[in-house]
Formats: C-alpha cells, structure tokens, sequence
C-alpha cells in the first residue's frame, strides 16, 4: 500500500515496472523458473538483471519527483492545472452550493515524501537482498550441455 501511494508520482507505465519487478522476483524463486533449459534461464537472467535496473531508475525518478517535483493533484476540466483549479458553475433560478477546498502547504507533501523514501530506502535494502538470493538460486548462469565430440575410430596399427 505504502508502495502503491508512493508511485502516484510517476506515469503508470513507470510504476508497472516496479510491481512487474516484485512479481517477476517470486517467480524466480519458484521450482518452474529453476527447471528451465539452460538457454532459457540464461536468457531471462538477463532480463532480471534489465529490469532491476529499471526498477532502481523508477525509484530513483519517484524519489526525486516526490522531494524535488511538484506534486501530480490529478487536477482534469474546465481549463484546471497544477497551479490553477478553475471552478465552474451552471446557471440555475436557485442558489447553488458553495464550493469549498481544503489546502495545506506544499511543506507537509514534502515531509511525507521524505518519510515514504526512508520507508524505501529501508525495504529496498531488504527486496535488493531478496533479487540477490533469487538472482544466484541455482546458480547465477548456467552452461549449456555439451554433445560429445565425435571420437574417430582407432587407427589399425602398421604391420
């Protein structure tokens, strides 16, 4: 949840890369992943090792997005922007509700972006453990069976 709340400041397809990340973690731990042909395994160890470095470039954008950047409000119609919300109000014979908003300063966004990274910090210390442990589970690489070389038949020797 704590992670979900964080990657609000990145675009969508930034944090599926995060939550494909973990996911793609348990599967390595599984049986099926250990039992695969070598050229198999080789080749989505690769891809592990690609989308952690991803992952780390996601977090490290939503780290600085969030103690750095301006918040995203998700602010949508009638013109509205980060910095300027535009009310819009239909005509009526009757008197309308009043619109109302409730606003804190850009200093407590910002405190709790710096508690939601030391948050991080501390579980990204225990997942980047976890990738380790996942990651050379049977072996970080594996080598390819090789056939036998074709042994010529024993010469006859001269007489």
């Amino acid at each position: 949840m704590l992670l979900g709340i964080g990657l609000t400041q990145v675009p969508l397809p930034a944090a599926l890369v995060v939550v494909g990340w973990l996911f793609y973690l348990s599967w390595r731990g599984s049986d099926s992943y250990i039992k695969l042909p070598a050229w198999g395994f080789n080749l989505l160890q690769l891809f592990l090792i690609a989308l952690t470095a991803a992952a780390l470039g996601v977090f490290v954008a939503v780290v600085a997005e969030g103690l750095l950047g301006n918040p995203e409000m998700f602010l949508a119609g009638n013109g509205s922007t980060r910095s300027a919300l535009r009310w819009y109000q239909a005509r009526c014979a009757e008197a309308l509700p009043q619109p109302g908003c409730v606003s804190v300063s850009i200093w407590w966004f910002r405190l709790f972006m710096l508690v939601w990274a030391l948050w991080l910090a501390a579980a990204l210390i225990r997942w980047l453990r976890l990738a380790w442990v996942r990651f050379s589970t049977g072996s970080c690489f594996r080598r390819g069976t090789k056939k036998p070389a074709a042994v010529p038949p024993p010469l006859a020797p001269p007489v």
